[in-house]
């Protein structure tokens, strides 16, 4: 039997459950979801020593405001919110224990974007296809409910474990310059050489109107010779090239298929990199090898004892 353990108490940014996402889901219509920086999501589960998957609240641009009900133990990693545990100011990448009445306020970004927010407790949340996580675009699994006064039950609260915190040369500076990693596709070789060119020397900025669904660019025009496409499956990290030559790299709650012409994908990593940049942020591409992307996402998850 669950019993309460969160309150919303206020909601500012931008609330979410995030798991690893929806697999064998987009052949349904259904995007794909999960957590935007896979990297500080599975650091906070690994923490508390969880399972790498396990659901937990993501939250971006802060202005939250969570009161405990029970005893707690929490990790919080990737963007520094300027949390703060009744009063006191908390830092990421650590664990902290949250007694029964306590609050645990995000404030304002000072480095990074999204923060994750992991709990020692089996959190009872709807699923659909066999996930937990929420889209708000799709209103899945209870999206549009996180509301003032919501309530998250546990189904059971685990034993706490020592305090930890994430050594300093795996914590990534979100305010370091952006350099995204690229696979090229089969469209690419639509594009000519300058083109391609031009994609790996130029500079581009993030647009404002960014989010989990796509991260959209602006600097100097990508031409290609393409006059029309059928619609296709989507993957993660595609970079679509539309009419007006600006990229726009499609992220964990795109839409599952489309038919602008598609230069390549981005690596997953470089995309938790992505994911925690800011509007007028310079962003880099450089290319891989799919080889290359392979060999560093299964180490990855070897890592985090992930699913392979």
């Amino acid at each position: 039997m669950s019993s309460p353990l969160i309150r919303l108490k206020r909601l500012g940014g931008q609330l979410s459950i995030q798991d690893f996402g929806r697999r064998h889901s987009m052949q349904n219509g259904v995007t794909e979801a999960g957590a935007a920086d896979i990297q500080a999501f599975c650091w906070a589960n690994k923490l508390l020593d969880k399972a790498v998957g396990s659901a937990m609240f993501e939250i971006t641009l802060g202005n939250l405001e969570l009161e405990f009900l029970a005893d707690c133990q929490v990790a919080i990693t990737g963007a520094d919110l300027s949390a703060t545990i009744d009063g006191a100011p908390v830092l990421p990448w650590r664990t902290y224990t949250i007694n029964a009445g306590g609050r645990l306020l995000f404030g304002f970004p000072k480095s990074g974007l999204r923060a994750y927010l992991a709990v020692n407790a089996e959190l009872d949340l709807p699923s659909h296809y066999q996930s937990h996580s929420s889209v708000a675009h799709e209103n899945l699994v209870g999206a549009l409910n996180y509301v003032v006064g919501k309530v998250f039950n546990a189904e059971q609260i685990n034993q706490a474990t020592m305090a930890r915190g994430v050594a300093r040369r795996f914590i990534p500076d979100y305010q370091q310059p952006l350099t995204v990693e690229v696979m090229l596709g089969y469209q690419s070789e639509d594009f000519s050489q300058q083109a391609l060119e031009q994609l790996f020397f130029a500079d581009y900025t993030i647009r404002p109107d960014s989010n989990r669904m796509a991260y959209r660019l602006e600097g100097p025009t990508i031409s290609h010779t393409i006059q029309q496409l059928y619609s296709e499956g989507i993957a993660y990290g595609a970079i679509q090239i539309p009419p007006d030559g600006q990229p726009v790299v499609l992220l964990n709650d795109r839409q599952t298929m489309g038919g602008y012409p598609k230069v390549g994908c981005i690596t997953r990593l470089s995309g938790s990199s992505l994911a925690q940049r800011m509007p007028g942020t310079s962003v880099k591409f450089e290319p891989v090898t799919i080889k290359q992307s392979g060999l560093q996402w299964t180490r990855f998850l070897r890592f985090f004892d992930g699913p392979e």
